[in-house]
C-alpha cells in the first residue's frame, strides 16, 4: 500500500509499504482520510516513537471497514466510521474513575501504532475496537468526522472550564483548538468569545470557520487587558483559555481574568516556558482557578461526531485544505506557514 512515512525527522515521503495485518481481535480500516495535526508536526521531529519505523504517522482518520477478525462480532466489512486516536487500557485509576482521557498506559494512533497518512490501518483489539470506533451517518464525509478527534479536545477543554450561559470567554492562541473552543463556547451559552492572536496572519481563516467570535485581537497591536476589560464592563473574562503554545499566554492569562474566575491550559507550552508565577493572596481572594484540559474522552468524541451530522458544527468551515496522499509534504508545509486551519489528506 502507499503510505506517507517519517524516514528523517520532519520529512514526510509517500512510498510502498507492506499491507497492515487485520488482527483477529481487531479491524482493518481503508482510510478514507486523515488530517494533519500539530501535533503530527511535533512527532515527525522525533526518532524514539513507539511504532516501528519507519513511522506512520495521522492520528485524526476516518474511513471504512475493510476487514474484520474472526473475533470481532460489533463490526462489518463496508461499515463507514471514524476512528479516535486515543487507546486507553480501562484498568488504571483514572480510567476506572472515567477520567480515560487521563489512562497512565494510553496508546495513540500514529504515535504508538501506525497512524492514518496510509491506504490502511490497523485498528487493534481492546477499546480500541470497542469504544474508538464510531458508526458515521451517510452525510458526514470522511474528511469531516477525522476532525471529530480534535473538536473532542477542545469540547473536553469547554466541559473542563464549566463554559455555560452568561460567560465572558477569551481565548489566547487561534488556531483549530481556538477556533473550535470559540464555536463551543457559543454554543454552550457563552454571552461574549474573544479571541487573542499574536498576529493577523490567521484571521480571515480563523472568522470564517468560527462565525462564534465576537472580535479578534491581535497582542502585538494592542494592549489586550485593556480591551477586554473594557469589553466586559471593567471586570475582565469569566473564562481565558490558553491555547497557545508559549509562555507569554500564561502571564497574559492572569492579566485577563476576573472574580471567580478560571483559568484553563489547553496547550503544551514548550519547555524552558512553562512555569507560572502566581500571586497566591490573589488566587485566595479573589477565588480563582487555574486548570487544564488534556485529550478528549470517548463520550465526547461521540458527542462530537452527533453534534456535526446535526449541523451544529460546520466542520467544513475549519478544513482550509484537501490534498491526496502523494502531496502530504505541501499540506504540511501549509500548517507550518500558518497558511491553513486544517488540512485533509486523501489516500
Amino acid at each position: 500500500m502507499k503510505a506517507a512515512v517519517v524516514e528523517t525527522p520532519g520529512k514526510f515521503v509517500v512510498r510502498d509499504v507492506p499491507d497492515p495485518v487485520c488482527p483477529d481481535d481487531g479491524v482493518l480500516l481503508r482510510v478514507g482520510a486523515a488530517t494533519i495535526c500539530s501535533s503530527d508536526l511535533k512527532r515527525s521531529m522525533r526518532t524514539d516513537l513507539a511504532q516501528p519505523r519507519p513511522y506512520i504517522l495521522g492520528e485524526e482518520a476516518a474511513g471504512t471497514v475493510a476487514a474484520v477478525g474472526k473475533h470481532v462480532t460489533q463490526w462489518k466489512v463496508g461499515q463507514r466510521v471514524a476512528y479516535a486516536a486515543r487507546i486507553y487500557c480501562g484498568k488504571c485509576q483514572p480510567c476506572r474513575a472515567g477520567y480515560t482521557n487521563l489512562c497512565k498506559d494510553a496508546k495513540g494512533l500514529g504515535w504508538h501504532v501506525p497512524g492514518g497518512f496510509a491506504e490502511f490501518t490497523s485498528v487493534p483489539g481492546g477499546t480500541a475496537v470497542t469504544e474508538g470506533l464510531v458508526l458515521l451517518p451517510d452525510n458526514l464525509p470522511f474528511e469531516f468526522a477525522a476532525l471529530a478527534e480534535p473538536f473532542a479536545c477542545a469540547l473536553n477543554s469547554i466541559e473542563v472550564a464549566g463554559v455555560g450561559p452568561g460567560d465572558d470567554v477569551v481565548i489566547i492562541g487561534l488556531g483549530f483548538q481556538g477556533a473550535a473552543q470559540a464555536q463551543l463556547a457559543r454554543l454552550r451559552g457563552a454571552c461574549k468569545v474573544i479571541g487573542v492572536a499574536r498576529s493577523g496572519k490567521r484571521n480571515e481563516i480563523v472568522r470564517r470557520a468560527a462565525p462564534g467570535l465576537d472580535e479578534v485581537l491581535v497582542s502585538s497591536e494592542m494592549f489586550v487587558p485593556d480591551v477586554v476589560r473594557k469589553r466586559t464592563d471593567g471586570e475582565g473574562a469569566s473564562v481565558v483559555f490558553v491555547s497557545a503554545s508559549s509562555g507569554d499566554a500564561l502571564p497574559l492569562a492572569l492579566g485577563l481574568v476576573r472574580w471567580k474566575g478560571r483559568i484553563c491550559i489547553h496547550a503544551s507550552i514548550p519547555a524552558g516556558e512553562e512555569t507560572l508565577k502566581l500571586d497566591a493572596n490573589w488566587v485566595h481572594y479573589q477565588e480563582v482557578t487555574v486548570t487544564g484540559s488534556s485529550s478528549f474522552k470517548h463520550r465526547q468524541y461521540r458527542e462530537v461526531i452527533a453534534m456535526m451530522a446535526r449541523g451544529e458544527i460546520n466542520a467544513g468551515k475549519f478544513l482550509t485544505h484537501k490534498l491526496p496522499l502523494s502531496e502530504i509534504a505541501r499540506g504540511v508545509e501549509l500548517m507550518k506557514n500558518r497558511e491553513a486551519l486544517k488540512v485533509a489528506v486523501v489516500p
